[in-house]
């Protein structure tokens, strides 16, 4: 018995934060940063009535002022 090992055991508290979490916290910063950025680089939307809308094609026309391009008609609709 004099020969006898004892082992000494060591209990450390573990991490709560494993660096395993910063690929998603990244993940998710650069997706709401992608998602502020485009509503902010938005535009603005104007909606205008005409009385005739011939000629006019949602994506193909575009508003332009004094011979500028502005816009781009995105969406024609009637009126009711």
């Amino acid at each position: 018995m004099a020969n006898e090992i004892k082992a000494q055991v060591k209990v450390s508290k573990k991490s709560r934060f494993s660096a395993i979490w910063i690929v998603p916290i990244v993940a998710l910063l650069i997706g709401i940063y992608l998602i502020y950025n485009n509503y902010e680089n938005k535009g603005l939307t104007i909606k205008i009535l005409l009385d005739s809308g011939d000629g006019l094609e949602a994506g193909k026309t575009k508003v332009k002022y004094k011979g500028v391009a502005i816009g781009e008609i995105t969406d024609v609709s009637l009126n009711s």
